[in-house]
């Protein structure tokens, strides 16, 4: 089985996510691909002034990628 690197919560979210570990490097990417945010070594995000919707994070930490889809509400 695949190990969960990097696990967030909540899902759907309002305004913070909370990241299981600091991620050196969160992207925050629309449905057409564009990065809308870049965080550095962040425990905790703040999307609140995104419109609702979904989302993809790419999370980098030591080199390994996670893309993980999120919901704005």
């Amino acid at each position: 089985a695949e190990e969960t690197l990097f696990s967030f919560y909540p899902n759907p979210t309002k305004d913070k996510l909370t990241f299981s570990q600091v991620i050196e490097k969160v992207e925050v990417i629309d449905l057409t691909g564009k990065t809308i945010f870049t965080f550095s070594n962040a425990k905790t995000i703040n999307i609140e002034s995104l419109p609702a919707g979904a989302y993809y994070l790419r999370l980098t930490n030591e080199e390994k990628t996670s893309l993980q889809k999120v919901i704005k509400q």
